[in-house]
């Protein structure tokens, strides 16, 4: 028990097991029907693919060269180019690598990273806000809302979101007894949840932040050299854990200008009223409704958004999208954009969770247990400001109100490679499920209230009552579309072929992308879509070979991959040839059944089939080699 009456939960007992089973239906429920065949993807091939293929690496480059972790096989020859594909996963490890070696299947591991991920965070939450005095049905209810709410449910596979509470827990506790275990074990938290995921360092970093300013604010001073001098030195140690992990996707950064530039940002940011107040999450029960999605421009609105996007050119040189354009960007295009961003705003908890976040925050809780709720109340609101972006968007209409995220965005190293900031409202999420433990707690005692008075048993009528919210919040939060999506096709047989030999250099795997990577290519952007599939299949089977590769997608492309891609377009100009031979791609394979009709006249040509020697042909694909 804590000497200042803060921490004063009673050790777990048997009981809290049987509690905590029960997250087992809510996991198969709202995952359904993974469960049902773990040898299939949660989700069409995109980011999962790109993250299984990512964990798979850092595993492998653990167990057989661990000093080259940041080299991996793909975006051959670029240096560090884990850092340039995929963000940092590390973490996900934990549940990653032992159903790998146990199953041998990268899908399944990756599964299992899904459904741990979304088990650890309900568990971890219940056994918190036990150890703050909570019942075990309002511990159950904020466990269940955090675990399960369809916001962040999709985001479980590259998120492991269990650390944050420990994170805000443990911190917490270092900022009422200033002890060194407590400060030691936050900071290791706090390393975990980074090496899970930047996003996740980020918005846990500024949300402890905002805890800190608060606690000093409304319950007690913390300028005093014992806790700065702790604080300090915690801070330090987090620094060198990280350094080591961080700097390669710093140094990639600087190296080539890898940043999101602040109008692309503004597509990815959180609406006030639809993304917290109003019931468009895609959920059972709201399934139809789209505030915002369909183009509506008030009177006067586009010509407003043409003045100030000429200014915004003139001045940055740049357009709201990021891109760099010669003309000027019609409003219904910059909506069209926005609107396809929305499965990032998708943050509402729904009627259920709101009405006991208002009792949380209106009802009657102990005396110290106030001084939490304010601090949970204002990391609840600074969060989801922070997730309205640089400018608040009302419904798909621009404000031109500046938010303070634009001030971090400039000063936070770092941050201008983040993107999605409406993910700050994870933070908001976790208080707002800490907050429906009060109203939770509250409900019930009034309930039992209503029933002493009455001479009636309150239990049947607090387990019914529960039971009916289970059903409002599950209506309120179970996806409407959940698919079995179709396995990766198993690797064609040249991929065996590979992993047999010995490759000097690298390989370049053909069919690969055509124009700029632009949306607004008009060569690239029909087609962007298959393009990056294509490239993330490339990635995931190179997990059965484990060969350099040129090809790879992620959050950025090294410039040294549109060149090479140039020179092979070249073909068979010496040049071109000398070009790609002095980066060490000397095997190109020839993927004959992704070939579209161009790919079929280029390689088919008499002239580029001169300067290519074949040297095994294998299920519709050839593998071959520069003379």
């Amino acid at each position: 028990m804590s000497t200042n009456g803060y921490i004063t939960g009673p050790p777990l007992r048997l009981a809290d097991l049987g509690v905590a089973f029960l997250y087992l239906p809510g996991l198969l429920l709202y995952t359904y029907p993974l469960a049902t065949d773990l040898s299939h993807p949660f989700a069409a091939i995109g980011d999962y693919l790109l993250i299984t293929y990512g964990l798979a690496w850092q595993w492998h480059a653990l167990l057989h060269a661990p000093a080259h972790f940041f080299d991996a096989n793909v975006m051959f020859p670029a240096d560090g180019s884990l850092a340039i594909a995929t963000p940092l996963n590390s973490s996900q490890l934990l549940f990653f690598a032992p159903a790998l070696e146990l199953g041998g299947d990268p899908i399944l591991a990756i599964n299992f990273v899904y459904l741990g991920n979304i088990l650890a965070t309900a568990l971890s939450c219940y056994y918190i806000f036990r150890r703050y005095r909570a019942g075990r049905d309002a511990a159950f209810v904020g466990g269940w809302i955090f675990a399960f709410a369809i916001g962040k449910m999709f985001q479980n596979f590259q998120f492991p979101f269990f650390w944050m509470p420990w994170a805000f827990h443990l911190w917490h506790r270092f900022l009422l007894e200033n002890r060194w275990r407590h400060l030691l074990a936050a900071a290791l938290c706090f390393v975990l949840l980074s090496l899970g995921s930047f996003y996740l360092m980020f918005m846990s970093f500024l949300g402890l932040v905002a805890w800190t300013t608060v606690f000093h604010w409304k319950i007690r001073s913390l300028l005093n050299r014992r806790f700065l001098l702790r604080a300090l030195i915690g801070g330090g140690l987090v620094g060198l854990l990280l350094l080591p992990f961080g700097w390669p996707y710093f140094s990639v950064s600087r190296t080539y200008g890898l940043s999101r530039p602040m109008g692309e940002v503004i597509q990815y940011s959180a609406d006030p009223l639809s993304s917290y107040l109003l019931p468009d999450n895609r959920s059972v029960l709201y399934d139809r409704l789209r505030w915002g999605a369909r183009y509506s421009p008030l009177p006067g609105e586009e010509r407003l958004f043409a003045a100030v996007f000429s200014l915004v050119q003139k001045a940055a040189g740049a357009s709201v999208l990021g891109d760099r354009y010669s003309e000027g960007l019609a409003y219904r295009d910059f909506h069209g954009i926005w609107a396809v961003g929305g499965e990032e705003r998708r943050l509402f908890l729904g009627y259920s969770v709101l009405s006991l976040v208002a009792l949380g925050l209106l009802g009657r809780v102990p005396g110290k247990r106030r001084r939490e709720r304010i601090l949970l109340a204002w990391l609840a609101l600074i969060m989801a400001i922070l997730s309205l972006g640089p400018v608040v968007i009302l419904l798909g209409h621009l404000t031109y109100v500046p938010g303070p995220y634009t001030l971090f965005y400039y000063l936070l190293p770092g941050l201008k490679g983040m993107r999605a900031t409406a993910r700050f409202g994870y933070v908001a999420m976790l208080a707002a499920a800490a907050l429906s433990v009060y109203g939770w707690s509250d409900l019930r005692e009034r309930v039992a209230r209503m029933c002493r008075a009455r001479n009636l048993p309150a239990s049947p009528a607090i387990a019914l009552l529960l039971l009916g919210w289970l059903g409002l919040f599950t209506l309120e939060n179970l996806p409407a579309e959940r698919h079995q999506h179709p396995r990766p096709a198993d690797p064609p047989g040249g991929y065996a072929w590979l992993a047999s030999q010995t490759i000097q250099g690298g390989i370049i795997e053909i069919p690969t992308f055509k124009g700029s990577m632009k949306k607004t290519d008009p060569l690239y952007g029909a087609r962007r879509t298959a393009y990056s599939q294509r490239e993330y299949l490339y990635m995931y089977y190179s997990i059965y070979h484990w060969q350099p590769i040129y090809n790879g997608f992620g959050a950025f492309i090294s410039p040294l991959q549109f060149q090479i891609r140039d020179a092979v377009e070249r073909l068979p100009d010496s040049r071109a040839v000398d070009f790609l031979k002095r980066q060490g791609l000397n095997t190109l394979v020839l993927h004959r059944y992704w070939f579209e009709p161009e790919d079929e006249r280029f390689w088919n040509r008499a002239d580029v089939r001169q300067v290519l020697k074949v040297v095994v042909e294998t299920d519709g694909a050839e593998v071959c080699r520069l003379r």
